[in-house]
C-alpha cells in the first residue's frame, strides 16, 4: 500500500476473495512484474499448481477481467491450481493465477500481472515477428499495453482490444491475415 494511502481496490478485492476462497493461511506477497498477489505460497512458484494464487488491487486487470469474460470470442484459460478458475462476487471477475491464457482466433495469448498481453505459441514461446520482405525482425517484442485498450471513459473498449490482438497475429503470422504488417510497428498497429 504505497504511500500509507488506503488502496481501496485491493482492499476490496482482498475482501472479495478472502470470502470465497476456503483456506486458512494466505500471504500478500510483492513478486517480480506481478504486485500485489494473494497466495497460499509462501514463495513464489514456476507454476502454482497447487495452491490459491490470484493478483489483488490491480484496476486495469479487475477491468479486464470483467470484460474477457463476457466476450464469446475469446476463450479464457487459467493455471492449474485448487479453487475454481475464476471467482465473481459483486459484479468482478478474478481468475486464479499470475497469468490468463485466452484463445482469440486460434492464437494463444497471455495477460502478464504487469498488464501486458503477449502473442505465444503452445511451448509458451512467443512467436518471431515477421518483416513485410520476409525473415524475422531484430525486435522480437510481440506484445501491447492493455492501457492502450482503455477508452476516455477509461473502460476497456473492445474493439481495441480485438484490433490489438489482430495486429499481433498479423506480425506473427502475415500469411494468416488480410491486414498489412507495418514496417516500423513501434506501437503494435498494424495498417
Amino acid at each position: 500500500m504505497a504511500n500509507n494511502k488506503i488502496d481501496l481496490v485491493l482492499c476490496t478485492d482482498l475482501k472479495n476473495i478472502l470470502e470465497s476462497i476456503k483456506t486458512n493461511d494466505v500471504w500478500l506477497l510483492d513478486w517480480p512484474n506481478c504486485p500485489n498477489v494473494l497466495t497460499t505460497y509462501e514463495r513464489r512458484e514456476s507454476e502454482p499448481n497447487n495452491g490459491y494464487v490470484f493478483q489483488v488491487g490491480n484496476v486495469v486487470r479487475n477491468k479486464f477481467n470483467n470484460v474477457v469474460s463476457k466476450i464469446s470470442e475469446i476463450e479464457v484459460c487459467v493455471p492449474q491450481a485448487w479453487g475454481d478458475e475464476k471467482i465473481e462476487i459483486y459484479g468482478q471477475v478474478y481468475y486464479r493465477g499470475l497469468w490468463t491464457d485466452m484463445m482469440y482466433k486460434n492464437h494463444l495469448f497471455r495477460y502478464f500481472g504487469n498488464n501486458t498481453i503477449c502473442l505465444i505459441t503452445e511451448n509458451l514461446e512467443s512467436p518471431k515477428i515477421k518483416k513485410e520482405n520476409g525473415g524475422d525482425t531484430s525486435a522480437n517484442t510481440n506484445y501491447f499495453e492493455v492501457v492502450n485498450c482503455l477508452n476516455e471513459s477509461r473502460k476497456i473498449d473492445i474493439q481495441k482490444l480485438f484490433h490489438y490482438l489482430d495486429c499481433l497475429i498479423t506480425q506473427a503470422y502475415p500469411e494468416e491475415s488480410d491486414k498489412k504488417c507495418c514496417d516500423n510497428c513501434q506501437n503494435k498497429i498494424c495498417e
